[in-house]
């Protein structure tokens, strides 16, 4: 499709045969250029006829910094400007759309630090500023977006501890992506009063400490049912996790209210892994690879039937793989490699479908199928259960 200027796509009659207009929705076009004269067209429309409430210009080329007559669309309640090449900072006056429920800048050049203005949001539910250049820390006020239901800042460069207000005070929080920053220092005990969370992505930072114990309190995790559809919010914007299969991304924008995972993988992180995340019973995706972790796979792992996803690779994890393991009939990707793990490799249920040698190799005390044979006294437990 050819490139269109964004001044050529706003007609003379804009805005004269449009008098009931509350939503417009230019996104997944080619359209390219400065939002100024656009920004001011629309502004100028919204003022002389009814208040725009949507706005969507994602998937385009839009160059330039965020325009502030943007601003001027005081009833605004959807702004989505993601997937763009726009510039600069943030635009203080942003924090005066006081309507706003949900606001995606995500993956477009912005930089500088997060506004304190955006504080101002206080019916936000929706927050996505991922794929940026954004640095420094989190400003306190954020504290206030106490509506808040998906916070979405990954792939920045934001220098910070992870502040204990997120547990304290974002409650209703059930999506919270702070992957491929600068993170540092442990992971708050806060976090687990967060009990309708249920994607946790803290990975690729440079978090230290333990894992805390009282992951269990993610009350989201430990059923099976999907969320409430009071997420309304995943009707505005289409959501991607990483799951690290590979390095793929899987698109869950039709199944976010399903979807359970935690991903703590690429950190600093050492100790050994809380029995009590073995109550998340609706688990999908648990990802701890590329830490210090020791210690034992917890012998309940088995209990985590809907778990898809494993990655505990590159840690140093020792002992025997739990028996229970072989139980999970929803496995789809499993990766154990790179620990000090011993002994024979369960066999049997799922497991059997999963022969690639590399999901266990760097385990050079591991035997059984897909590895070499176990000696004849140290035979593979088969469907979970220890041979007499």
């Amino acid at each position: 499709m050819q490139n269109v200027s964004i001044s050529d796509a706003i007609p003379s009659w804009f805005g004269v045969h449009f008098n009931y207009l509350k939503a417009l929705d230019l996104s997944r076009n080619n359209l390219e250029g400065s939002l100024k004269s656009f920004a001011t067209a629309v502004a100028d429309v919204d003022k002389e006829a009814i208040k725009i409430e949507s706005l969507y210009l994602s998937y385009n080329r839009f160059t330039g910094s965020i325009p502030e007559d943007l601003c001027r669309l005081k009833t605004l309640m959807v702004l989505d400007l993601s997937n763009n090449h726009l510039s600069g900072s943030i635009p203080l006056c942003l924090g005066n759309l006081r309507h706003l429920v949900a606001l995606s800048l995500s993956d477009n050049n912005l930089c500088g630090q997060i506004p304190s203005s955006l504080g101002n949001l206080e019916e936000l539910g929706t927050l996505h500023l991922s794929g940026n250049k954004f640095d420094g820390k989190l400003p306190s006020s954020m504290q206030n977006l106490i509506r808040l239901q998906i916070l979405d800042l990954g792939e920045n460069g934001i220098k910070d501890i992870i502040p204990v207000w997120i547990g304290e005070r974002l409650s209703d929080l059930k999506f919270l992506r702070l992957e491929s920053n600068n993170f540092r220092g442990g992971i708050p005990d806060k976090f687990c009063q967060l009990l309708h969370l249920q994607v946790l992505n803290l990975a690729h930072n440079n978090l230290s400490g333990f894992i805390p114990h009282c992951f269990n309190n993610f009350t989201m995790m430990v059923s099976r049912e999907a969320a409430s559809a009071d997420l309304l919010m995943i009707n505005y914007f289409e959501l991607r996790l990483l799951n690290l299969k590979g390095g793929r991304e899987l698109e869950y924008s039709k199944n976010l209210l399903s979807v359970k995972s935690i991903i703590l993988s690429a950190n600093n992180l050492v100790g050994e892994i809380p029995d009590e995340i073995m109550d998340l019973v609706g688990l999908q995706i648990f990802n701890l690879s590329k830490n210090h972790l020791n210690g034992r796979i917890p012998q309940k792992i088995g209990n985590l039937k809907q778990l898809e996803t494993l990655d505990l690779s590159m840690n140093e994890l020792n002992g025997e793989i739990p028996p229970s393991l072989s139980g999970l009939n929803s496995l789809s990707s499993l990766n154990l490699s790179y620990n000090k793990l011993s002994g024979p490799i369960p066999s049997g249920n799922q497991l059997q479908t999963l022969t690639d040698p590399s999901i266990y190799e760097g385990n050079i005390g591991l035997c059984g199928k897909p590895l070499n044979s176990c000696p004849a006294d140290e035979l593979p437990p088969e469907n979970g259960r220890t041979h007499s």
